[in-house]
C-alpha cells in the first residue's frame, strides 16, 4: 500500500512550501490541527466542510473542529483522497485503494461493494483526483489511474466505461470522469453529456509532456481541460485559449470568469477570462495545492499537501503588484486620479488599468509628505521635508517654489487649501499661512512664540482652522491662534487627523482614539467605550461610513448624530490581505479604499451589496429527535414520547475563528441563550408547538439570524387530549351519578330497613300487648283476688305494671342492654309461671354477667322466642314444662340459647288450629336479618328439634347469635 501511495503522490508532489502569502490565513495554526498530507475538502448541503487526509477525515463546523473519522470508526482506510455528498445527503468517502464507505445518521458505514472491488481489479487501484460521483440510483462512478472509468452499482456489479488512453470523457451530473492516462494526447476531446457526444478540436496545440489530466465543463457552455502544466479554455468546438503554467496542475474548479488552478509545487492560481482575454494570477505560492473549495461565505478553503488547510476569505484587500515593497506616505484625490507620495520622493499617478510613477531626481530624495492640485494656477503644490515645490507637469523634474527660509531645518507635514492662493501649512515646529506663488507667509505661529507638531489641518467654512497637534487640538480664528486643550484638558492628546462630513468634526489620535463634535456636544471614543483600538493614523469619508486606520487593522464606523452613538460595521486586517498594519494615509475614490502602506498601496472594492462578510447567517445542518435524525425542518409533528430534541449548526463564517451562538426555543423559552457549543439538547418538553432559532454574532458584534428554523409540534398523551378529557369528565359524571344512585338506593333501603325494624319492633311490642295476653294477665288477677290471694295478686299485679312499663320503655329505644332484656323476660315468664303454675318452670343461666350489661341488642328480641316456645312448645304438654334461657361467649358472638322440652314442631303443626299462622319466629327471623342489611351485624337464629336416640320429640332449641354492637 506504501507502493502505491507514493506513486499517488509522486504524480501531484514535487516539492515542499517555502512562503506564505499574505492573503490568507493557516487554519492549521488557528485551530492546532493534526499534521497531515490534506488531500480534498468537500463542503456538503448543511454547510459543513470536510477534510480527506492521510490521517482520516476532519469534520469541520466553520472554523471549528467538531470531529475525526479513522479506520476505527469504519472507514475503509485512514488515508482518504475524496469525499462527495450524495442525492440522499450521505458523504461518501474514497480510500487511496479505492474502497468506499459513508456517513449517514452519525455512523459510517462500508459500501456493500467493497468486496467486489478488491475481487475485480488484479493490482490496487488508485483513484483519480475529481472523478468519484454517486448518481441517484445509487451507483457509484469512479475514475482509477491507468485503468479507466468504472461503474459500480450498488449490489457490487463492476462495469467499465472507459479503457485508459482513450479520448473520451464522461461528463454525468456535471462530474467529468476522464479516462487517459500519461499518454493521453490532446489533439481531440471526446466528452459524452446528457447522452450527446461532442468531439473537441486541440490541433493547435503543442503538448509539452507527459501528465495528469482533469476536465471541467462551464455553465457558459465552455470547456476547461488540463494536463501536465497548461490549461485549455474550448469555445465551441475549437481551442480558444490555452495558459501554460510553471508547474504540474493536479486541481482545477470554479466557473467562469474565476477558475482555481492548483499545482504541484507553485500554488495556486487564478485563470480569469471574459469575451476577449484571459488573465492568470498566482494567488498563494510555493505549495502543492490538492484541492480548492468555496465556502458558504464566498471564501476559499485550500488544501496542500505539505502546510495543510489554508483559508482565502472573501472580501479581501488587493495590494497594487507595482507597488508592492515600496513605502507610501500620502494619497491625494486630483481632478478624479488618485496621486500617491512615497517616502522615497516618488510619485504615483493611479487609475483604471494604470499605475505610472513619476521618480524625481533629486539627491535627497525625500519623503513626499503632501499632494494638492491648484486649479486657479493649474500646478501641483506637493511639500517633502523643507520644500514646498510647484510644477505643472509631473513628468519633468519640479522647481522649487518655495523655501521656508524663516524657518530653517522645518520639516513640512501636511498642508490645506485656504483662498486666494494661500495654503496652511503645518511643520514639524509651527502652523504657516503663506502663498508660494507670490512666495509671502501670512501668518506664523512662531511670531508668536507657539511652537507646534503640526500633524493635521482642516479649515471650516467660516475660514476658522483646526490643527491637529502632538500636544492637542488649536483653533485659529480671526488671527489668533488659540489652545482648546487648555480649555478642555481631556482633548490633550496627539492628534493625527481631521475630517468635517455634514456638519461633524471628527478627529483622530495616535494615543486616546476618537473625537466628535456633532456641533452640540464633544464625545470622546476610546477603547473603553466600543473603539478596537486607541491609535488612529488616518480617517477618511465614504457614502458607507468612516473607514479609520488603527494600528492594527482598518474599521468602517458609523456615527449615529440622533443618538451620538458609534457603530463599528466592518473590520478589515491583514487577514484581509492588508500587507501591513502600519497604514500612514487612507483615501476614498470611485467606490473604492485605497490604502498607503510601508509595503505598497492596498485597495478594497467596496461591494456593499455583497454582505457575505458580516451578514453569513449560521445553518441548522441536524434535528435529532430521541437520538435518530430527522430529514426535514418543516413542520414535524412528533408523539408524546418523541420529546427528546437536540440541534447542531454551523457556521459557513470561516473569518470567524471561535464562533459565538444564540439560541431560543419559542413555545418554551422565548429569552435568548449564548453560546460557543455547536449542539443544544431539550429533553422532555412537554406537548405543545415550538420553533427553533439561531443567530450568530459577525465581526462587528452584531446578530445575524439563521434564514432557517425549526418548526415542530409533540402532541400530548392520548389521555391528555380533549377527547380523553371529554371522556374522562364523562366517567367522572357517570361514576357520580352511579355513585348518587347507589348513594340514595342505599339510602332508600336503609330507610325501608329501618322502617322494617320499627315494623317488626312494633309487631313485638303489640305481642306482647295483644288482648290475649293482657286479658289472661288481668283475669289470673282477678282469680287472685276472689280467691283472696292478697300476696299473689300483689306480686302477679307488680310484675304485671313492670313488665308493660319496660316494654314501652324499651319500644322506644333502638339497643337495649342484654341484661334488660333478659329482665324482661324474666318478669314475662314469672307472669306466664303464675298464670300456668306448677305446670311451667324456667331457668336463666348466665355465664357472662359482667358482659351482659355491655352487649347492645334490638329490643323485644328474645321474648317473642320465648313466649313462642311457651304457646307451643309447652302449652300442649301435660304435665308442664320447662325453658331453660343460657347467655354463653362464642369467639366474638354473644349466644342466647332457648330450650323448652315442649311438644316440639311437628307436634305443633298438627295441633295447630286450622286458620291460625305463627308468625312469632319469622317476624324475627326478618329483623335479624334487616339489622344485619342495616348495621352490617352477623346477628342469626337457628332452630333445633331435640330428639332422643328412639327418635322421640324432646323439645326445641332456639339460638340466637348476636355480635357486639358499638
Amino acid at each position: 500500500m506504501k507502493f502505491f501511495l507514493a506513486v499517488f503522490l509522486s504524480i501531484i508532489l514535487q516539492s515542499q512550501l517555502s512562503s506564505q502569502h499574505t492573503y490568507f490565513q493557516s487554519v492549521n495554526q488557528e485551530l492546532s490541527f493534526p499534521h497531515a498530507g490534506y488531500y480534498h475538502a468537500f463542503c456538503d448541503s448543511k454547510s459543513r466542510v470536510w477534510l480527506s487526509t492521510d490521517q482520516g477525515v476532519f469534520l469541520m463546523n466553520g472554523m471549528q473542529l467538531i470531529s475525526t473519522f479513522r479506520a476505527s470508526d469504519g472507514l475503509q482506510s485512514n488515508t482518504i483522497v475524496e469525499t462527495t455528498e450524495d442525492s440522499k445527503g450521505r458523504i461518501w468517502f474514497v480510500s487511496i485503494s479505492a474502497e468506499l464507505s459513508y456517513f449517514d445518521n452519525g455512523k459510517i458505514t462500508a459500501f456493500a461493494g467493497n468486496k467486489a472491488i478488491h475481487d475485480f481489479f488484479e493490482e490496487i487501484p488508485i483513484p483519480r483526483k475529481k472523478s468519484f460521483h454517486v448518481a441517484s440510483n445509487g451507483s457509484v462512478y469512479l475514475g482509477l489511474l491507468a485503468q479507466g472509468t468504472f461503474r459500480i452499482s450498488p449490489n457490487g456489479k463492476i462495469e467499465q466505461l472507459r479503457k485508459p488512453g482513450k479520448s473520451e470523457i464522461d461528463i454525468i451530473d456535471n462530474t467529468a470522469f476522464p479516462a487517459g492516462s500519461s499518454s493521453f494526447s490532446c489533439t481531440e476531446i471526446e466528452p459524452y453529456e446528457n447522452g450527446k457526444h461532442k468531439k473537441l478540436s486541440a490541433s493547435d496545440y503543442k503538448k509539452t509532456g507527459l501528465g495528469y489530466e482533469l476536465f471541467m465543463s462551464q455553465t457558459d457552455g465552455n470547456y476547461i481541460f488540463s494536463q501536465y502544466n497548461s490549461i485549455l479554455i474550448f469555445r465551441g468546438d475549437t481551442l480558444w485559449k490555452s495558459i501554460r503554467l510553471p508547474a504540474n496542475i493536479i486541481w482545477i474548479s470554479g466557473n467562469n470568469p474565476d477558475i482555481w488552478v492548483g499545482t504541484s509545487h507553485e500554488g495556486l492560481f487564478k485563470v480569469s477570462y471574459n469575451s476577449t482575454s484571459v488573465s492568470c494570477k498566482q494567488i498563494i505560492p510555493d505549495c502543492s495545492v490538492s484541492s480548492v473549495c468555496t465556502t458558504p461565505d464566498g471564501g476559499l478553503l485550500v488544501t496542500t499537501l505539505e502546510n495543510g488547510l489554508l483559508y482565502i476569505p472573501s472580501d479581501q484587500l488587493r495590494t497594487l503588484e507595482p507597488s508592492k515593497g515600496e513605502a507610501f506616505e500620502c494619497l491625494s484625490d486630483i481632478k478624479g486620479s488618485l496621486l500617491a507620495g512615497s517616502k522615497k520622493g516618488k510619485i504615483a499617478m493611479i487609475g483604471p488599468d494604470l499605475f505610472q510613477q513619476y521618480e524625481w531626481q533629486i539627491p535627497a530624495r525625500p519623503i513626499i509628505t503632501d499632494i494638492l492640485y491648484n486649479t486657479q494656477f493649474r500646478q501641483y503644490c506637493i511639500t517633502t521635508g523643507t520644500y514646498f515645490y510647484l510644477t505643472e507637469n509631473l513628468e519633468a523634474a519640479p522647481e522649487v517654489g518655495f523655501e521656508h527660509t524663516n524657518t530653517p531645518g522645518t520639516v513640512f507635514q501636511c498642508i490645506a487649501e485656504a483662498s486666494d492662493g494661500n495654503y496652511w501649512v503645518g511643520t514639524v515646529r509651527t502652523l504657516v499661512m503663506l502663498n508660494p506663488f507670490s512666495k509671502t507667509i501670512h501668518y506664523n505661529s512662531k511670531e508668536e512664540d507657539i511652537f507646534l507638531r503640526v500633524n493635521c489641518i482642516l479649515q471650516l467654512p467660516d475660514s476658522t482652522v483646526l490643527a491637529g497637534c502632538k500636544n492637542g487640538l488649536w483653533i485659529w480664528h480671526k488671527g489668533k491662534l488659540t489652545e482648546l486643550s487648555s480649555h478642555l484638558p481631556f482633548l490633550e492628546a496627539d492628534f493625527s487627523c481631521l475630517v468635517l462630513h455634514k456638519g461633524i468634526i471628527i478627529a483622530g489620535s495616535k494615543d486616546k482614539g476618537l473625537y466628535v463634535w456633532n456641533g452640540i456636544a464633544l464625545q470622546h471614543f476610546d477603547a473603553e467605550n466600543g473603539l478596537p483600538a486607541q491609535s488612529i493614523s488616518s480617517i477618511t469619508i465614504s457614502p458607507y461610513g468612516y473607514w479609520a486606520a488603527t494600528d492594527q487593522n482598518l474599521i468602517l464606523f458609523e456615527y449615529n448624530r440622533l443618538n451620538s452613538t458609534l457603530k463599528i460595521s466592518k473590520t478589515l486586517s491583514e487577514i484581509n490581505g492588508l500587507p501591513t498594519p502600519v497604514i500612514n494615509d487612507l483615501l476614498f475614490l470611485n467606490d473604492t479604499l485605497w490604502i498607503a502602506t510601508d509595503e505598497g498601496i492596498a485597495f478594497y472594492s467596496h461591494q456593499m451589496s455583497d454582505s457575505s462578510y458580516n451578514n453569513c447567517p449560521p445553518v441548522i445542518t441536524n434535528f435529532i429527535v430521541n437520538g435518530e435524525p430527522v430529514q426535514s425542518f418543516e413542520k414535524n409533528s412528533l408523539s408524546w414520547d418523541m420529546n427528546s430534541v437536540s440541534f447542531e449548526f454551523a457556521t459557513p463564517d470561516f473569518s470567524i475563528p471561535n464562533p459565538q451562538f444564540r439560541f431560543k426555543l419559542a413555545g418554551i423559552d422565548d429569552d435568548w441563550t449564548e453560546t460557543r457549543q455547536t449542539q443544544v439538547e431539550f429533553p422532555f418538553l412537554p406537548p405543545g408547538d415550538y420553533v427553533f432559532h439561531l443567530a450568530i454574532k459577525n465581526n462587528c458584534d452584531e446578530w445575524v439570524e439563521s434564514e432557517n428554523s425549526v418548526s415542530f409540534s409533540i402532541s400530548p398523551a392520548w389521555w391528555d387530549t380533549l377527547i380523553a378529557r371529554i371522556a374522562l369528565l364523562a366517567i367522572i359524571i357517570s361514576i357520580v351519578f352511579l355513585l348518587s344512585l347507589l348513594f340514595f338506593r342505599q339510602k332508600r333501603k336503609r330507610q325501608e330497613l329501618k322502617h322494617d325494624l320499627s315494623k317488626y319492633m312494633q309487631q313485638s311490642l303489640v305481642r306482647q300487648l295483644n288482648p290475649h295476653f293482657v286479658f289472661n294477665s288481668l283475669n289470673s288477677i282477678q282469680n287472685f283476688i276472689y280467691n283472696n290471694d292478697i300476696d299473689s295478686s300483689a306480686a302477679y299485679l307488680t310484675r304485671f305494671s313492670r313488665l308493660m312499663r319496660m316494654n314501652l320503655d324499651h319500644s322506644q329505644r333502638e339497643y337495649i342492654s342484654l341484661s334488660e332484656e333478659l329482665i324482661a323476660i324474666e318478669h314475662f315468664l314469672e307472669i306466664e309461671k303464675l298464670r300456668f303454675k306448677d305446670r311451667l318452670q324456667f331457668e336463666i343461666i348466665t355465664a357472662i354477667d359482667s358482659v351482659a350489661e355491655d352487649i347492645q341488642i334490638p329490643p323485644l328480641l328474645l321474648q317473642p322466642i320465648v313466649e313462642n316456645s311457651i304457646w307451643h312448645g309447652l302449652l300442649h304438654k301435660e304435665e308442664g314444662g320447662k325453658i331453660t334461657i343460657e347467655v354463653a361467649k362464642k369467639d366474638s358472638l354473644v349466644e342466647v340459647t332457648i330450650t323448652d322440652n315442649g311438644v316440639g314442631r311437628e307436634q305443633t303443626q298438627a295441633n295447630r288450629v286450622s286458620g291460625h299462622k305463627s308468625t312469632g319466629l319469622s317476624h324475627t327471623i326478618r329483623r335479624l336479618k334487616a339489622h344485619n342489611q342495616l348495621y352490617g351485624t352477623r346477628n342469626a337464629l337457628t332452630i333445633e328439634d331435640l330428639k332422643s336416640n328412639d327418635g322421640k320429640q324432646l323439645g326445641t332449641k332456639v339460638t340466637v347469635s348476636l355480635s357486639q354492637q358499638d
